[in-house]
Protein backbone atom coordinates (compact mmCIF):
# COMPACT_ATOMS: atom_id res chain seq x y z
CA UNK A 1 0.00 0.00 0.00
CA UNK A 2 1.14 3.49 -0.70
CA UNK A 3 0.13 6.71 0.96
CA UNK A 4 -3.40 7.63 -0.04
CA UNK A 5 -4.49 4.04 -0.74
CA UNK A 6 -7.45 2.82 1.21
CA UNK A 7 -8.27 -0.59 2.56
CA UNK A 8 -11.66 -2.11 3.13
CA UNK A 9 -11.80 -4.33 6.15
CA UNK A 10 -14.27 -7.20 6.30
CA UNK A 11 -17.16 -6.42 8.56
CA UNK A 12 -17.05 -8.04 11.93
CA UNK A 13 -19.90 -10.26 13.06
CA UNK A 14 -22.00 -8.73 15.79
CA UNK A 15 -20.17 -9.19 19.05
CA UNK A 16 -19.85 -7.83 22.52
CA UNK A 17 -16.47 -6.82 23.85
CA UNK A 18 -15.34 -6.72 27.45
CA UNK A 19 -12.08 -6.64 29.33
CA UNK A 20 -10.93 -8.32 32.49
CA UNK A 21 -7.93 -8.49 34.75
CA UNK A 22 -6.77 -10.85 37.43
CA UNK A 23 -4.52 -9.46 40.12
CA UNK A 24 -1.98 -12.09 41.18
CA UNK A 25 0.00 -11.88 39.00
CA UNK A 26 -1.57 -8.99 37.07
CA UNK A 27 -2.95 -10.40 33.81
CA UNK A 28 -5.12 -8.45 31.38
CA UNK A 29 -7.53 -10.17 29.00
CA UNK A 30 -10.16 -9.24 26.43
CA UNK A 31 -13.35 -11.19 25.81
CA UNK A 32 -15.13 -11.22 22.44
CA UNK A 33 -18.56 -12.85 22.55
CA UNK A 34 -20.98 -13.41 19.67
CA UNK A 35 -23.90 -11.00 20.17
CA UNK A 36 -26.28 -13.97 20.15
CA UNK A 37 -24.23 -15.66 22.87
CA UNK A 38 -22.50 -19.01 22.63
CA UNK A 39 -23.16 -22.54 23.80
CA UNK A 40 -19.64 -23.66 22.82
CA UNK A 41 -16.70 -23.64 25.22
CA UNK A 42 -14.70 -20.39 25.08
CA UNK A 43 -11.39 -20.36 23.23
CA UNK A 44 -8.47 -18.84 25.15
CA UNK A 45 -5.89 -17.68 22.59
CA UNK A 46 -2.43 -17.39 24.16
CA UNK A 47 0.19 -15.46 22.20
CA UNK A 48 3.79 -16.49 21.72
CA UNK A 49 6.97 -14.65 22.70
CA UNK A 50 7.55 -11.05 21.57
CA UNK A 51 3.79 -10.58 21.03
CA UNK A 52 0.69 -9.61 22.95
CA UNK A 53 -2.86 -10.88 22.67
CA UNK A 54 -3.49 -8.10 20.15
CA UNK A 55 -1.98 -10.39 17.49
CA UNK A 56 -5.23 -12.42 17.60
CA UNK A 57 -7.40 -9.33 17.11
CA UNK A 58 -5.88 -7.87 13.93
CA UNK A 59 -3.10 -8.64 11.48
CA UNK A 60 -0.27 -6.14 10.82
CA UNK A 61 -1.91 -5.19 7.50
CA UNK A 62 -5.22 -4.40 9.20
CA UNK A 63 -7.22 -7.56 8.52
CA UNK A 64 -9.21 -9.13 11.30
CA UNK A 65 -7.32 -11.71 13.33
CA UNK A 66 -8.21 -15.23 14.39
CA UNK A 67 -10.26 -13.97 17.32
CA UNK A 68 -12.87 -12.53 14.95
CA UNK A 69 -12.83 -15.68 12.82
CA UNK A 70 -13.66 -17.83 15.86
CA UNK A 71 -16.39 -15.40 17.01
CA UNK A 72 -17.94 -15.66 13.52
CA UNK A 73 -18.08 -19.44 14.11
CA UNK A 74 -19.99 -18.94 17.37
CA UNK A 75 -17.16 -19.14 19.92
CA UNK A 76 -16.51 -16.75 22.77
CA UNK A 77 -12.84 -15.76 22.53
CA UNK A 78 -10.61 -14.79 25.46
CA UNK A 79 -7.33 -13.06 24.58
CA UNK A 80 -4.88 -12.51 27.48
CA UNK A 81 -1.54 -10.73 27.57
CA UNK A 82 1.13 -12.58 29.54
CA UNK A 83 1.87 -11.11 32.97
CA UNK A 84 4.57 -8.47 32.53
CA UNK A 85 3.74 -7.84 28.87
CA UNK A 86 1.43 -5.51 26.99
CA UNK A 87 -1.68 -4.42 28.79
CA UNK A 88 -1.01 -6.67 31.80
CA UNK A 89 1.46 -4.10 33.07
CA UNK A 90 5.02 -4.07 34.22
CA UNK A 91 6.67 -6.79 36.25
CA UNK A 92 10.44 -6.44 36.80
CA UNK A 93 12.33 -8.83 34.54
CA UNK A 94 13.99 -10.45 37.56
CA UNK A 95 10.50 -11.39 38.84
CA UNK A 96 9.17 -12.65 35.51
CA UNK A 97 9.39 -16.37 34.77
CA UNK A 98 7.46 -19.16 33.10
CA UNK A 99 5.98 -19.94 36.52
CA UNK A 100 4.63 -16.39 36.84
CA UNK A 101 3.20 -16.45 33.32
CA UNK A 102 1.51 -19.83 33.87
CA UNK A 103 0.13 -18.59 37.20
CA UNK A 104 -1.47 -15.56 35.52
CA UNK A 105 -2.88 -17.57 32.63
CA UNK A 106 -4.21 -20.12 35.11
CA UNK A 107 -6.02 -17.33 36.97
CA UNK A 108 -7.62 -16.25 33.69
CA UNK A 109 -8.86 -19.83 33.16
CA UNK A 110 -10.22 -19.87 36.71
CA UNK A 111 -12.06 -16.58 36.12
CA UNK A 112 -14.08 -18.11 33.24
CA UNK A 113 -17.55 -19.55 33.82
CA UNK A 114 -16.49 -23.05 32.74
CA UNK A 115 -13.83 -25.12 30.98
CA UNK A 116 -12.21 -23.67 27.85
CA UNK A 117 -10.37 -24.66 24.72
CA UNK A 118 -6.80 -23.35 25.01
CA UNK A 119 -4.99 -22.38 21.81
CA UNK A 120 -1.27 -21.67 22.13
CA UNK A 121 1.26 -20.44 19.61
CA UNK A 122 5.02 -20.82 19.48
CA UNK A 123 6.69 -20.08 22.83
CA UNK A 124 3.37 -20.30 24.69
CA UNK A 125 3.17 -23.96 23.67
CA UNK A 126 5.29 -24.86 26.69
CA UNK A 127 2.90 -22.88 28.90
CA UNK A 128 -0.08 -24.73 27.43
CA UNK A 129 1.36 -28.07 28.53
CA UNK A 130 1.95 -26.70 32.05
CA UNK A 131 -1.58 -25.23 32.15
CA UNK A 132 -2.97 -28.63 31.20
CA UNK A 133 -0.95 -30.20 34.01
CA UNK A 134 -2.08 -27.66 36.63
CA UNK A 135 -5.58 -26.72 35.43
CA UNK A 136 -6.66 -29.76 33.41
CA UNK A 137 -10.20 -29.61 34.81
CA UNK A 138 -10.52 -26.11 33.24
CA UNK A 139 -9.35 -27.19 29.77
CA UNK A 140 -11.50 -29.19 27.33
CA UNK A 141 -8.94 -29.20 24.51
CA UNK A 142 -5.40 -27.95 23.98
CA UNK A 143 -4.52 -26.77 20.48
CA UNK A 144 -0.86 -25.97 19.93
CA UNK A 145 0.17 -24.11 16.76
CA UNK A 146 3.92 -24.46 16.06
CA UNK A 147 4.47 -25.04 19.80
CA UNK A 148 7.53 -24.99 21.95
CA UNK A 149 7.96 -28.44 23.52
CA UNK A 150 6.98 -29.27 27.09
CA UNK A 151 9.58 -28.39 29.70
CA UNK A 152 10.02 -32.11 30.44
CA UNK A 153 11.26 -32.75 26.90
CA UNK A 154 14.93 -33.69 27.15
CA UNK A 155 17.47 -33.81 24.42
CA UNK A 156 17.07 -34.02 20.72
CA UNK A 157 14.73 -36.55 19.21
CA UNK A 158 14.77 -37.74 15.65
CA UNK A 159 11.27 -37.88 14.19
CA UNK A 160 11.17 -40.04 11.11
CA UNK A 161 8.97 -42.64 9.48
CA UNK A 162 12.13 -44.61 8.72
CA UNK A 163 14.13 -46.46 11.36
CA UNK A 164 17.33 -44.71 12.36
CA UNK A 165 20.52 -46.08 10.86
CA UNK A 166 22.58 -44.62 13.68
Amino acid sequence: MTSGDSMTLPTSPALTHSIGRVDHPPTYYEVLTPAAGSTKPPVVMIHGGAHTGACYLATPDGRQGWGHVFVAQGYQVVVPDWPGLGRSGYIPLAETSGEVIVAGLGEVLTALAGPAIVLTHSMSGAYGWKLLERHGERITKLIAVAPAPPATFRGRRRLSARPSTR
